[in-house]
């Protein structure tokens, strides 16, 4: 069986954004309680590498 997706921490996701230069990201998601500390986390990484205002 071929993967649906793979992981990804949040700074691996904020550098790849920042390298293809992409104006946003987004997720789609299972449990709304385990998700948020990631996409915060996300957030918090790209803010830092200034890739996404």
């Amino acid at each position: 069986m071929e993967s649906l997706g793979r992981q990804a921490t949040p700074q691996q996701i904020a550098t790849t954004a920042n390298t293809h230069h992409c104006d946003s990201i987004a997720f789609t998601y299972n449990d709304p309680v385990i998700f948020l500390e990631y996409a915060v986390d996300t957030a918090m990484a790209c803010k830092e590498l200034t890739s996404i205002p």
